[in-house]
């Protein structure tokens, strides 16, 4: 309901673009584009239009599949049809389950019953600490945009706005910075995909205490990048957020990538020794994605299957880097687990 008054109020009062729309062949499409919520004010009216011409196709396609394969066909087919946002959010969702119940919940069952409970004091550490912090950035655009008296800027808050809340349900944040990049392979049923990268420059900070120590990582590198440098300069934020992990997934550093302007020789010097300017000039990588929440369990569980298919697909991995890995995290902590993603990342030799 948010993302819609945003809209509305941008449609009425801000100039806008119309993006182009794909061609759509079919009303399974046209309901995906109208249920995405990055689809603009506009292009949903047009597209809802279009839908309703498609009411005498769509109920001959829905009557069809019921009487050759079900209700459940009918389901799998059409509802859930495979490519489309219902079926990636129904996936995640039995992904998020799983997860919960195999590794969250007996987890911090078998921690709370530990006078030293690691997971009392994150869950402390998280409500006082974390949280707050991962919405300050929120409530300062809110006040922003309280404070905004010319049209352009009511504008550009609202559209900041728009932005933070429509991140709560997108897959990729837009608007922030993404290392390009050239997929070499994509395995036919999506197990894993080879990227060729391109130079990428990176500010690095040791992970201490391993991943207990990420909120104070991310902390560091954070007010790095938004001015807190020698030249106080503050950058926009970009993503993946990446961490370094040894072949025990367990977590020693924690990396932002600097902005596509900025390379290892004009970035903003630290002011703390705690911090590392670093660049790569390029990476051939075998990527393998996945949803939900990013647990050291399930990043083990998902490393160990893309080392299993690149053996059986005949990759080989990088013997400089065989134990070295990686896990990116494109997110905030506010989007619905079942829709964020999450990549497991091993360097392998160019072929």
């Amino acid at each position: 309901m948010q993302s819609f008054a945003l809209h509305f109020v941008l449609f009425l009062y801000c100039p806008f673009t119309i993006a182009f729309l794909p061609p759509l062949t079919n009303w399974r499409e046209k309901i995906d584009v109208i249920l995405n919520p990055r689809t603009s004010f506009e292009e949903r009216r047009i597209v809802t239009i279009d839908l309703v011409n498609d009411i005498p196709s769509i109920s001959k396609d829905v009557s069809e599949s019921i009487r050759n394969n079900g209700v459940q066909g009918f389901i799998n087919d059409l509802v859930l049809a495979p490519g489309t946002e219902a079926r990636q959010s129904y996936e995640g969702i039995k992904v998020v389950n799983r997860q919960l119940r195999e590794d969250i919940i007996p987890e911090i069952v078998s921690d709370l019953s530990d006078e030293n409970s690691k997971i009392k004091e994150s869950l402390l550490k998280l409500v006082t600490n974390d949280l707050p912090k991962s919405f300050d950035g929120f409530t300062d655009k809110t006040k922003s945009a309280e404070k905004s008296k010319s049209k352009s800027e009511i504008c550009q808050n609202f559209e900041m706005l728009r932005e933070e809340s429509l991140n709560i349900v997108s897959r990729t944040p837009e608007g922030l910075y993404t290392p390009k990049y050239e997929v070499k392979y994509a395995q036919k049923d999506s197990e894993y995909e080879i990227r060729s990268y391109g130079k990428v420059a990176f500010v690095s900070t040791a992970l201490k205490n391993g991943e207990s120590s990420s909120g104070d990582a991310f902390n560091t590198l954070a007010k790095y990048l938004f001015g807190g440098n020698a030249e106080k300069i503050a950058m926009e934020m970009t993503t993946p957020v990446s961490m370094e992990m040894d072949a025990n997934s367990k977590f020693n550093q924690m990396s932002f990538i600097l902005p596509e302007n900025v390379n290892a020789e004009s970035a903003p010097s630290p002011i703390t020794n705690d911090i590392v300017i670093k660049e790569v000039s390029s990476q051939f990588v075998a990527v393998r994605e996945f949803t939900g929440f990013a647990t050291s369990k399930e990043v083990q569980k998902q490393l160990e299957e893309l080392k299993y298919w690149l053996l059986a697909e005949g990759w080989s991995i990088d013997e400089k880097e065989q134990d070295s890995y990686q896990l990116l995290q494109y997110n905030p902590p506010y989007t619905l687990p079942w829709l964020r993603r999450n990549e497991v990342l091993v360097k392998i030799k160019d072929e």
